[in-house]
């Protein structure tokens, strides 16, 4: 909250203060955060993709689908937002929906492990799509919790 005193115009700061109080176990507040941050800056991809994420832990596809088809409409060739919207697809179990987005990030970024999910999306194997699976990740040592889209919602860092 002191970040927010010295800069009330950073959507970022209120991002993260949703996200803490989301760790905090007040969803109340952590969706007022992240409302406020989207008020702040729209446009703000890492927000989105933040608050999708959070959405999604609250059990909220719908609203979590809206986010990140925003992040999209801002940047499409976004990696993350693509990532995002692959793992949400595939979570959701909606291979057609899934294979756009993993096709972006195949044929675009030449992202490896989105070509062998492709695969097997286009093999009819979609419950053995192991695309961006995990719980977590390291950082300098110390094992870090993924959200619910396979990277933190700390803005973005994949899993």
């Amino acid at each position: 909250e002191a970040a927010l005193a010295s800069d009330p115009g950073k959507a970022t700061t209120y991002a993260n203060l949703g996200l803490l109080q989301s760790l905090k176990g007040d969803p109340a507040k952590a969706e007022e955060a992240f409302n406020t941050a989207i008020q702040t800056d729209g446009a703000n991809v890492q927000v989105r993709l933040a608050y999708a994420n959070f959405l999604l832990a609250a059990k909220r596809p719908a609203d979590a689908e809206v986010q990140l088809k925003e992040a999209y409409s801002r940047e499409k060739k976004n990696v993350l937002v693509n990532r995002a919207l692959a793992v949400f697809y595939a979570s959701q179990n909606r291979p057609k929906d899934t294979e756009q987005y993993l096709r972006i990030l195949a044929d675009e970024q030449g992202d490896t492990q989105a070509q062998f999910a492709l695969v097997e999306v286009d093999q009819f194997n979609f419950g053995a799509c192991k695309f961006a699976v995990g719980t977590q990740h390291v950082v300098g040592g110390t094992a870090v919790a993924l959200g619910p889209l396979g990277f933190d919602s700390a803005f973005g860092h994949a899993g």
